[in-house]
C-alpha cells in the first residue's frame, strides 16, 4: 500500500511539475500547462500497468457511473449554493465590486462546463487522486485520515501553478488556496467513497465547482481585486468538510461502540 501511494505521488507529482515548473521559471503563460493537469491521470495509468493487481479496481471505479440520482443532483447544485452563499457573505460586508455575467449568457454553461471538464482538471486528476490514491490509502487508513491525506498532497501538486500567470492560483492567496484544496479534498473523497468509489462522479463534482468559482464572482479578478469573496468560499469550503469528518467518525464510532 505505501509504496503504491508514494510511488503514484511521486510520479504524478513529477509528470505535472516537469510541465508547469519551466513555465513557473519563465513567468510564461501557455496553452501548455493544461497538459500538466493530466499527470495525475498519466501516473495512475502507468502504475496499474505495471501493477495488474490494481487494474481491475481502477478500471471498476473508472466505469461506475450508475448511481442514485440524487448524487449527480447533488454535485452539480452543491457547488453553486456553496458559491452563490461566498458572494452574499462578501456583499454583506460591503464588497460591491462584484462582476456578475450577463443573465442572458446563461446558454453558455453548458459548454464552459464541457471545456472544465476536459482542459480545467477533472478528467486528468480524478482517475490518479480519487481514483487510485484514496482507495489506495483506505486500504489501511480509516476514511478520515485518508481523505485528509489526499488533500495534502493535492494541494502541493498545485504549488506551481501560483507562479504561472494566467493560472486562477496566480490571483489567489496562497494559504488560503491550499487549505480550500485539503478540504475539497475531504469532500471529493466522501462523495467517491459514498458512490462505491466513482470516479465519474468526483469528475463531475470538480468540473462543477470549477465552474461555478469561474461563473460567479469569487474569485479576485471578478471581485474587483478583493479576496474577500475567495476566503468566504474557503471558510464555507471548511465547515463542510468539518462535518463531512464529524460526521464519518460518529458512524464509525457507532459502529464500533461495543453492545451489552
Amino acid at each position: 500500500m505505501v509504496r503504491t501511494a508514494v510511488g503514484f505521488t511521486a510520479l504524478a507529482i513529477g509528470l505535472s511539475w516537469a510541465v508547469w515548473i519551466p513555465l513557473a521559471w519563465s513567468a510564461s503563460d501557455s496553452p501548455i500547462k493544461d497538459l500538466g493537469s493530466f499527470g495525475p491521470a498519466l501516473a495512475a495509468l502507468i502504475v496499474v500497468m505495471a501493477r495488474p493487481d490494481r487494474r481491475a479496481g481502477w478500471v471498476s471505479r473508472l466505469k461506475t457511473w450508475r448511481v442514485p440520482s440524487r448524487w449527480y443532483v447533488l454535485v452539480l447544485v452543491g457547488p453553486v449554493v456553496v458559491c452563490a452563499a461566498a458572494v452574499l457573505a462578501a456583499q454583506a460586508v460591503g464588497v460591491t465590486d462584484l462582476r456578475f455575467n450577463d443573465p442572458a449568457q446563461l446558454y453558455l454553461v453548458v459548454p464552459v462546463f464541457l471545456v472544465v471538464l476536459v482542459l480545467g482538471g477533472p478528467l486528468g486528476e480524478e482517475p490518479g487522486w480519487r481514483g487510485l490514491l484514496l482507495p489506495t490509502l483506505t486500504e489501511r487508513t480509516a476514511f478520515p485520515v485518508a481523505g485528509v491525506i489526499v488533500g495534502i498532497v493535492w494541494a502541493t501538486w498545485h504549488l506551481p501553478l501560483f507562479l504561472i500567470p494566467g493560472t486562477p492560483q496566480s490571483d489567489l492567496p496562497v494559504l488560503a488556496y491550499l487549505a480550500l484544496t485539503v478540504a475539497l479534498g475531504v469532500i471529493y473523497g466522501a462523495v467517491a467513497e459514498h458512490t462505491r468509489g466513482s470516479v465519474a462522479v468526483a469528475i463531475v463534482l470538480h468540473a462543477a465547482s470549477n465552474t461555478a468559482a469561474g461563473l460567479l464572482p469569487v474569485l479576485p479578478p471578478d471581485a474587483g481585486g478583493s479576496s474577500v469573496p475567495f476566503l468566504a468560499l474557503t471558510a464555507l469550503v471548511i465547515l463542510v468538510a468539518a462535518a463531512v469528518l464529524g460526521r464519518d467518525v460518529r458512524h464509525r464510532h457507532r459502529r464500533h461502540r461495543p453492545t451489552h
